[in-house]
């Protein structure tokens, strides 16, 4: 490289910084702060974020996470909500930062769009309520198009180290915040389970009265509680695959009106009774159909997660010589 070379590639880098310090920085840090005030400072304060998704300017899906007394957050007035999923929104609603206003040559456009299609979100905490329009991500697929409600002007937005645009966080499906989980019990808190064949042959009761009473089986005391043993260990944070309603519309009004292939009911000292029902599939032998009473969302249960729940009253009383706990 000669000298001239090099000192040409110097002028250009040292312009570029200038750029940089003198009219990029200078542009964000000269951008209107009530129009550009997306983040939430303090996540830990919100009450209650609603969401509705709009296309061709109509509204057509809205979702709503709320917080309760004890901090966790329910889905749309009635379901548990996804605690996880939802902590990582809140530190998500705390990140976000305007990268740039939109070029000039785009301002109608993107207008015109976030006019048919975007999502309005509303995050309420006890000062009163921040609302802003989420549209489309940007070309780059890197920033999202988002304007505050009162604002005149439109601002394309990131999370900085977050790859891609941002739309897909403002998710108005239920199935992607409601919580999976079938249950979660220690053990020494199990009262009762009960499991129901279709056949009925294999069906079986397991009660006690208290964590330090004897377990019955089928009102009779169980005098080997060996494999037992094994059984309650499997207890803790059983998860469900995933909600079916969407993939399989139909599927839930065709299975309830046929008899369960089983139903599992599970009981807590401290717990509410919680009883899922499971149906074998045609398509497949790795997973089930199912749901959970009075909760009725349509659920494909992972044979693998299931399956060792589902013994019969002899697994409790045959020879255990040899078995070894699963």
């Amino acid at each position: 490289m000669n000298r001239n070379t090099l000192i040409l590639l110097v002028i250009i880098l040292l312009l570029g910084l200038l750029y940089f310090f003198f009219i990029y920085k200078k542009d964000k840090t000269t951008l209107n702060a009530t129009e550009t005030d997306f983040a939430v400072v303090n996540p830990s304060s919100i009450e209650q974020i609603e969401m509705d998704r709009y296309t061709q300017g109509k509204k057509y899906m809205s979702l709503t996470l709320e917080r309760q007394s004890d901090s966790t957050w329910t889905l749309n007035n009635s379901l548990p909500a996804n605690q996880k999923k939802v902590e990582g929104f809140l530190s998500f609603l705390k990140q976000i930062e305007v990268r740039e206003p939109l070029p000039p040559q785009a301002v109608q456009n993107v207008v015109n769009m976030m006019k048919k299609e975007y999502t309005e979100i509303r995050i309420k905490d006890g000062s009163g309520t921040k609302t802003y329009f989420v549209g489309n991500n940007s070309p780059d697929g890197k920033g999202t198009f988002m304007q505050l409600a009162g604002a005149e002007n439109i601002y394309i937005t990131e999370v900085p180290g977050f790859e891609g645009g941002l739309r897909y966080r403002y998710s108005v499906e239920s199935e992607d915040w409601a919580d999976n989980e079938l249950f979660n019990l220690p053990q020494e808190n199990i009262s009762t389970i009960m499991l129901e064949f279709k056949d009925k042959k294999e069906n079986f009761t397991l009660n006690r009265n208290s964590p330090s009473a004897p377990w019955m089986l089928n009102g009779k005391s169980l005098k080997d509680t060996t494999a037992l043993s094994y059984y309650l260990k499997r207890f803790k944070k059983v998860n469900a695959e995933s909600y079916a309603a969407k993939a399989y519309p139909g599927m839930k009004d065709s299975l309830v009106k046929k008899i369960p292939d089983f139903r599992f009911t599970i009981s807590g000292f401290s717990t509410p009774t919680r009883t899922i029902r499971l149906y074998v599939r045609s398509d497949t032998k790795s997973s089930f159909f199912g749901w959970i009473e009075g909760k009725n969302e349509l659920l494909t249960i992972q044979d693998f997660v299931f399956g060792p729940f589902l013994v019969g009253k002899s697994y409790f009383t045959e020879n255990l010589s040899g078995r070894k706990a699963n």
